[in-house]
């Protein structure tokens, strides 16, 4: 599976991926730590609920590992730092880009 075949099984609103987002990131910060869900909630500052339902898809998607316990960690694949590298851009580019149409949008109509 992949990187690619969880994020399938999430909704792709903006929040949610912006939560993957989040987790990730802070997953690869504290690359050979186990956190378990509420741990990593509050250091991607995302919802408990989101941070665990997400943090179930990357495991089962095999892009997290998962103690037994409720304990993750991300595996240290290429294939997978690529797609996650892959991912942050994506996200990153989306975000960009509806903060300068908002902004594009207040200079030319004034709200």
């Amino acid at each position: 599976m992949g990187l690619r075949r969880g994020l399938d099984s999430l909704p792709g609103d903006r929040e949610t991926q912006s939560d993957v987002r989040e987790l990730l990131l802070t997953m690869r910060r504290h690359r050979d730590e186990w956190l378990d869900a509420e741990q990593a909630a509050v250091i991607a500052a995302v919802s408990r609920e989101s941070a665990g339902r997400i943090l179930r898809v990357l495991d089962d998607s095999f892009v997290l590992d998962c103690d037994g316990s409720g304990r993750y960690r991300l595996k240290a694949d290429r294939l997978v730092e690529h797609e996650l590298d892959v991912f942050v851009r994506r996200v990153d580019t989306h975000h960009g880009a509806l903060r300068d149409n908002v902004t594009r949008f207040r200079e030319r109509y004034g709200r």
